[in-house]
């Protein structure tokens, strides 16, 4: 059952987080949380089909 995801950057007085919505659930993500998600999203990604392409496509913008 596929569902929205809501993501928005918020600074309650303090360093900036993620407040991550999905499927009625909702989690405020510092920066180390963030990358240790992303980490995480990296090596489940591995290991999906179809495999991730070896060479970046050249026609996509990449956020460096």
């Amino acid at each position: 059952m596929p569902f929205d995801i809501d993501m928005e950057i918020v600074n309650e007085y303090g360093p900036n987080s993620l407040l991550l919505k999905a499927g009625g659930a909702s989690a405020m993500l510092d920066a180390a949380e963030l990358d240790e998600l992303i980490e995480l999203l990296a090596t489940v990604r591995s290991e999906l089909q179809p495999m991730t392409p070896v060479r970046p496509a050249l026609t996509h913008q990449y956020v460096i």
